[in-house]
């Protein structure tokens, strides 16, 4: 179906609109990017630079956690070349320095020099891969700004101005990309309620969504397991029309600031009930609006992963989950992606 912006002639982005998935360093491989394309057609990748936790877990500094992410983006774009996919460079995790406190956290957005890191970064990052070919479409810098304090989440006042600078770098820099860009809290939708969006060229509004968390994110943290999809959640029936109304605050926003809209991440942890039908409400409302999207995740965390079966386990009990391309959640994703017409 059409969407608001192209009734107005908006310039879009190549190829569009984007339907792919989301694939993080450093498990992510070519070969990885080769299969999905293969078997599910995609025209997009979002490749996810997770440089901080790098560095942690292999006991480096920041910046050479960078480099070896720029390198595994070199690679997989050199795929999305030859294959005609679209690459999307998201750099989720500020600063890069693990021994500094992270971007969820208060003394990140009190700290004058973590918002400058994070456009060092960005600088860094689009100075690095400007002269990339037509395989590089767009950059994502911080799609989750938050300040998260126990329970709450709150948008980061400074985040206005810090994504306005970041609009800066990359307009200035790359003429030739476009930028992601995403409203406080997490970059839920309700987010666009009060959204201000940057001046700029080439923007494309983001989003991840997972509402609501009790049903997506059940069997994590302090999560119980045991929410149905259709059904009542946190006191609230959920089924697609709810889901679809929960979507009016970016289509609200849309239509005042008509372009692109790009659900970065959009998923629901394997064994949740109902899971499967949950995706494909959502992409069937994606496709209602003409916005992109890719799925959260094709690589990394069994939780997400679609290798593995739809039973509840930890990380160790997954081990013996791994069943490959029988499992359910990819017969939803070969429907999602033959809906969406990309085969």
């Amino acid at each position: 179906m059409g969407s608001v912006y192209a009734d107005v002639g908006q310039k879009l982005p190549p190829k569009w609109p984007w339907h792919g998935v989301s694939m993080g360093f450093p498990e992510a491989t070519p070969k990885d990017l080769e299969r999905y394309h293969h078997e599910l057609g995609i025209n997009v990748v979002r490749l996810q630079v997770k440089a901080r936790q790098f560095a942690m877990k292999q006991n480096i500094s920041g910046d050479k956690a960078l480099d070896a992410g720029l390198r595994w983006v070199e690679e997989m774009l050199d795929v999305c070349a030859r294959l005609g996919i679209e690459g999307i460079v998201n750099i989720s995790q500020f600063p890069l320095d693990p021994s500094k406190p992270g971007q969820t956290t208060p003394e990140f957005w009190r700290n004058p020099e973590s918002r400058l890191s994070v456009l060092h970064t960005a600088q860094r990052v689009v100075e690095h891969l400007s002269g990339r070919g037509d395989e590089l479409a767009a950059y994502d810098f911080m799609s989750e700004p938050v300040i998260a304090m126990g329970q709450t989440s709150v948008i980061p006042g400074p985040w206005p101005v810090l994504l306005q600078q970041i609009t800066n770098i990359v307009n200035g820099k790359d003429k030739k990309r476009w930028l992601l860009v995403s409203p406080g809290p997490w970059g839920v939708v309700s987010g666009y309620k009060l959204f201000k969006p940057p001046t700029g060229e080439r923007l494309i509004w983001g989003a991840h969504i997972y509402t609501p968390h009790a049903f997506t994110l059940q069997g994590e943290k302090s999560l119980q397991n045991g929410a149905s999809y259709p059904g009542l959640i946190r006191l609230r029936y959920w089924n697609k029309v709810v889901l679809r109304n929960s979507m009016q605050p970016l289509v609200d926003f849309n239509k005042r600031n008509p372009g692109p809209v790009f659900v970065g991440e959009f998923g629901a942890v394997r064994w949740a009930d109902g899971s499967e039908q949950y995706l494909l409400d959502l992409a069937d409302i994606f496709a209602e609006q003409g916005w992109g999207f890719a799925y959260f995740s094709a690589t990394g965390w069994h939780g997400w992963n679609p290798d593995y079966n739809s039973e509840y386990g930890n990380n160790q009990q997954a081990i013996s989950q791994l069943v490959g391309d029988k499992s359910v959640r990819w017969q939803t994703l070969r429907t999602i992606f033959k809906v969406q017409g990309v085969q």
